[in-house]
């Protein structure tokens, strides 16, 4: 039996302007895409807000008939492999870590996971996480379809910027908090969230990406495992 070619709606919250290592890594994406026959299509949203942002990206891919969302930042960079690697994983929940924007340039990730001391890597580079970033991120329809279902309490009734249809999928499943005097990012709390639903978030591991600020932070998260034994900061 054939297998469905997955679609993919890329989600691309942006403040103000988008890198344009960026622009061409969704060039090169979509070109890739199309050798495949991968039907995909990109929304944007300008908004300060990124967390509101990643809810509005979200009821708009809700409200299409795509199978995945990729949520790309819009500076971060990478190679079109990356994401095809993430695909074929065939994953509901699975991001490829960037390094964080340090002063110093040091290399520090925002990944957490329930055990550093054991961290089982598996043959297509791909381990499970508790908690990553979200700017490279690709998420299977059916997580949300069970976060709506779960969370009622949690969709957004007050909108302008949508049409009605897309509004019935406006839930605030990405959104900070403020817990134990540490401010969270919008990411943990969706990655909370979803693994309470039940679903595991994976990353992949050896993927090369860019992350643009004062320096172009660039590398891989298993590089630092071989540094620091599976520790990451």
């Amino acid at each position: 039996m054939t297998k469905k070619i997955p679609s993919v709606c890329v989600s691309l919250p942006a403040y103000d302007q988008m890198h344009v290592a960026t622009c061409l890594s969704l060039v090169k994406l979509f070109d890739k895409f199309t050798v495949a026959k991968i039907k995909a299509t990109i929304n944007t949203f300008k908004c300060p807000y990124v967390g509101y942002g990643r809810n509005v990206l979200t009821a708009l891919f809700l409200d299409s008939d795509y199978d995945y969302q990729l949520f790309v930042d819009a500076d971060v960079e990478f190679e079109p492999d990356v994401i095809g690697r993430m695909i074929l994983s065939e994953k509901d929940f699975i991001c490829c870590p960037y390094r964080k924007k340090t002063q110093d340039n040091s290399v520090k990730y925002s990944v957490n996971f329930e055990n550093h001391k054991n961290i089982n890597i598996d043959s297509k580079g791909i381990t499970e996480i508790k908690r990553g970033p979200a700017g490279l991120t690709l998420i299977h329809r059916r997580v949300y379809q069970q976060l709506m279902a779960k969370h009622p309490e949690l969709h957004i009734k007050n909108y302008s910027s949508i049409s009605e249809s897309a509004a019935k999928y406006l839930y605030n499943f990405w959104d900070t908090e403020f817990k134990n005097n540490t401010w969270l990012g919008e990411d943990v709390k969706f990655c909370d969230l979803t693994r309470a639903a039940g679903f595991k978030f994976h990353a992949l591991v050896d993927g090369e990406t860019i992350h643009h600020g004062t320096f172009g932070y660039k590398g891989k998260l298993v590089d630092t495992f071989q540094k620091s034994n599976g520790k990451t900061n």
